[in-house]
């Protein structure tokens, strides 16, 4: 590729979070969503001590260190994903509002960039290439319908931005200095309905059983960081055509501004109010997560088992969820017509919130058994970035 040729990519993105899922064409991946900032002083020990010849591991994940620059905006330079999480200090970008976060939008361009590098061939890297992007993401409810929220990311991604990267990985061994993207279009979509449209697929319906959907309603809950997503819709029976469709149903759609990153948040602080670890102990929630994930409950550096405080947590979280979403079908009137509750995202791979949410509907006779995890459609935390590319209009 010479540096006159342009590469076109429509991708599609779910950024934000502690992960960045990417899709373009029949490939996807997910990004780490951490950085650190390349003045920290723990970046610049590990450049000057690391030896290139015995790293564990170099492939492109390992090796984004880079500098970028967003428009006409200075140069930011920064590690992210699999290289950042090596070294102390990284930040996730566990961000509660993402329609005006410059580094987020790097983040997200630069998963793009790397997602684009690993599908193609070897042979036809070059040492400055050319990516024009036309782009499908998403913001939560609540910040897609603020006036302005959704037009302010758009055009923070639209545009000239440069990567240059840094890395002796990538520079020398894949001979790859900079890419130039042109962000051409981005097509906003809303978290939740996304994720919907993955099982709007009215067509696998057997004839002799469409007319047993009429008016029938389903529901994603779309569980992230710190906000979590409803989106409903409503089979609708065509008498003449017999035939079906759904629509979404706007009373049911709305956003709660809590998520999983809240609960560890509140979890972290109190274990820091308490007395079971040093006061001076310092917490983080990936400190949590790294326990219950790895070690059976139980915090490394000091040896205390948090697993109580982790299930009482998640569990008053997903009642909270439970009861507002209850509350908004109370008041469409969808209590005897939902038909499908699926639970998306990355806090439904959580057993505690899918169990606990369960238990509440089921105590305020609402029927538990229609709820499930989106398993069966496709990994749930990549929900929205599918859906992303089914309602693109860059498909159509």
């Amino acid at each position: 590729m010479s540096k006159e040729k342009v590469c076109t990519i429509n991708a599609n993105a779910d950024g934000g979070n502690y992960s960045i899922k990417v899709l373009i064409g029949e490939s996807y991946g997910k990004f780490t969503n951490a950085f650190i900032s390349a003045d920290r002083s723990e970046v610049k020990a590990t450049l000057e001590n690391e030896s290139y010849v015995g790293r564990k591991k170099e492939d492109i994940y390992n090796s984004l260190f880079v500098s970028f620059k967003l428009k006409e905006d200075k140069p930011v330079e920064f590690m992210f994903d699999t290289r950042a999480l090596g070294i102390e200090g990284s930040q996730y970008r566990a961000n509660k509002e993402k329609c005006n976060d410059k580094q987020l939008v790097m983040n997200t361009l630069l998963s793009v960039a790397v997602m684009q590098l690993v599908n193609m061939d070897k042979s036809e890297y070059q040492k400055e290439m050319n990516f024009d992007i036309n782009l499908s993401t998403g913001l939560p409810v609540k910040e897609w319908f603020t006036k302005g929220d959704k037009e302010t990311y758009a055009s923070l991604f639209k545009g000239q931005h440069v990567i240059e990267f840094k890395d002796r990985y990538i520079t020398q061994e894949l001979g790859i200095e900079k890419i130039n993207i042109n962000v051409k279009d981005v097509d906003v979509q809303i978290e939740g309905i996304a994720a919907l449209e993955l099982v709007s697929d009215v067509e696998s319906i057997e004839k002799e059983e469409i007319v047993n959907y009429a008016n029938k309603e389903i529901a994603i809950i779309d569980i992230g960081q710190h906000t979590t997503d409803i989106a409903g819709a409503k089979y609708v029976y065509d008498r003449r055509d017999k035939s079906l469709s759904l629509e979404t149903s706007r009373k049911l759609v709305d956003g709660i501004n809590i998520g999983i990153g809240d609960v560890l948040e509140d979890i972290v602080e109190e274990i820091q109010k308490s007395k079971i670890v040093d006061r001076n102990e310092e917490l983080t929630p990936e400190h949590i997560l790294e326990a219950v994930m790895d070690f059976n409950g139980v915090l490394t550096s000091c040896g205390v088992d948090i697993s109580s405080i982790y299930e009482k947590h998640m569990i008053a979280f997903a009642n909270r969820i439970a009861e507002y979403f209850i509350r908004m079908c109370d008041e469409a009137g969808s209590r005897q017509r939902l038909n499908l509750i699926l639970l998306s995202g990355g806090g439904s791979n959580e057993q505690i919130i899918v169990r606990a949410f369960k238990d509440f509907i089921a105590k305020n006779e609402y029927n538990s058994e229609i709820v499930d995890v989106m398993n069966e459609y496709c990994e749930p935390v990549y929900a929205n970035a599918l859906g992303y590319d089914k309602m693109s209009k860059f498909n159509r």
